[in-house]
């Protein structure tokens, strides 16, 4: 499977449960207005709108809640393009007008206000973001009587390599720990997927449980980490020292490989320099011969330099 595939359907798996959203928006989301949202009424909506030619691209997640006793929606892109897409504000507009639509054609919206739609972009890329987050500053400044007619428009970014490892860390919630996993040190990843699987020990949510497990897994393989977990069976600290003795064998496999390559290469390379070495002596002494030759003739030793490439201190010692 491509690996960007993987990526979208692994996250998008994962953000599929109201548990990932609340932390992930509680976490990461400074905003005034996220201690109005009632996450007790998360509530799936709308698993894709985006037209066929963006599907395979790109990973989208609408999430109805409650906010201020009103409907309200949360809207996440999850993009794990390695390149920054400098337009992502008009996009991830397109995106919430085509929302819209939908909403009105299916829900019934007749003649009255539309419920405020909140868009997040989840970035997992390894570039850093560098595109405008908002509309205006992808558009030529009008002038000021113009401007008032201009589409307004801004998203959230949420960068995950934005945030140090020690943050993540402190925060230690389901979200902080997938984003350090995925950031961090390959040497540290028994004791993250142990904080992991400590806060999944206390979901009553098993599909939760069973979506990490298979992320945790295909993020194994990906790295060349020989291990695969049962995250329903096993104990955080079981998985913890599986995955500590795993890796201290791959680490040791990987040296003792290195080396033993080392030494066939330095084999291989004292042979070629030992051939070559033979090869220059032969035309070394092939050359002496002819310069003894040319010496007894009584040819002058300028013009036997310059034949047979030997200095004049070579010359006297024939």
């Amino acid at each position: 499977m491509d690996q960007d595939k993987f990526n979208d359907r692994g996250y998008k798996r994962l953000f599929s449960h109201p548990r990932m959203v609340e932390d992930l928006i509680k976490s990461f989301v400074k905003e005034d207005f996220v201690k109005d949202i009632n996450f007790d009424r998360l509530k799936r909506d709308f698993d894709s709108f985006i037209t066929e030619e963006f599907r395979e691209r790109e990973s989208d997640i609408i999430w109805q809640v409650e906010y201020k006793g009103r409907p309200a929606y949360l809207y996440i892109l999850i993009e794990f393009q390695s390149t920054v897409e400098h337009y992502m504000a008009l996009r991830m507009l397109l995106y919430l007008l085509l929302f819209y639509q939908e909403l009105i054609k299916y829900r019934e919206y007749r003649d009255q206000r539309l419920p405020p739609v909140f868009p997040i972009l989840l970035y997992n890329g390894d570039d850093p973001w560098s595109a405008p987050v908002s509309l205006e500053e992808l558009l030529e400044s009008p002038s000021p009587s113009l401007a008032a007619y201009m589409p307004s428009f801004r998203y959230c970014r949420i960068v995950e390599r934005d945030f140090l490892p020690e943050s993540l860390a402190e925060l230690n919630t389901l979200t902080s720990n997938l984003f350090l996993i995925e950031t961090g040190d390959t040497k540290k990843i028994g004791e993250v997927v142990e904080r992991i699987l400590a806060i999944l020990e206390k979901e009553v949510d098993k599909e939760l449980k069973r979506s990490f497990g298979l992320w945790l897994n295909r993020l194994f393989e990906k790295r060349k980490i020989p291990v695969s977990i049962d995250i329903e069976k096993l104990s955080s600290s079981e998985v913890r020292t599986m995955l500590e003795t795993n890796l201290r064998r791959f680490e040791e496999e990987a040296l003792t490989k290195g080396r033993q390559e080392g030494r066939l290469e330095g084999r291989q390379e004292g042979r070629l320099e030992g051939r070559q070495e033979g090869r220059l002596e032969g035309e070394l002494q092939k050359a002496r011969e002819v310069a003894r030759k040319l010496k007894e003739s009584g040819v002058d030793t300028a013009i036997i330099a310059e034949s047979t490439g030997l200095s004049a201190e070579e010359l006297k010692q024939l």
